[in-house]
């Protein structure tokens, strides 16, 4: 396993641990799978990152994190940041439409299934 394959596990570990509160790992997940979509020779760490950020979306959403509601500014400024961060992930699938690597365009379009889910 490499160094960047151990980290996007170590970083989806942590957003999915539910003893953890913080979703700062988030940040790091989504810029180190625009790093790896910026290198061709990184198709298989690339791949591996939109489908850890797809898992974590998923469970942010399933958990009522991610679209909860709730007056508390707290709360209303997690969510902004998160959708922030959702929108990255966003442009980052579908710029891999575009990609000459088949196995990141159907990756991709299967997680932009998320999007239209939520």
């Amino acid at each position: 396993m490499s160094s960047k394959t151990s980290k996007i596990a170590s970083l989806e570990a942590a957003l999915l641990d539910t003893e953890s509160s913080s979703l700062n790992p988030l940040a790091d997940l989504v810029s180190l799978a625009q790093k790896s979509a910026s290198d061709e020779a990184a198709a298989e760490t690339t791949h591996r990152a939109i489908w850890s950020l797809y898992r974590v979306f998923a469970t942010l959403l399933q958990r009522g994190i991610l679209y909860g509601t709730g007056a508390d500014k707290g709360k209303k400024e997690v969510r902004l940041w998160l959708y922030d961060r959702l929108d990255e992930f966003m442009a980052l699938l579908a710029k891999l439409l575009s990609s000459e690597e088949p196995g990141l365009q159907v990756g991709a379009n299967h997680a932009n299934t998320f999007k239209q889910a939520g």
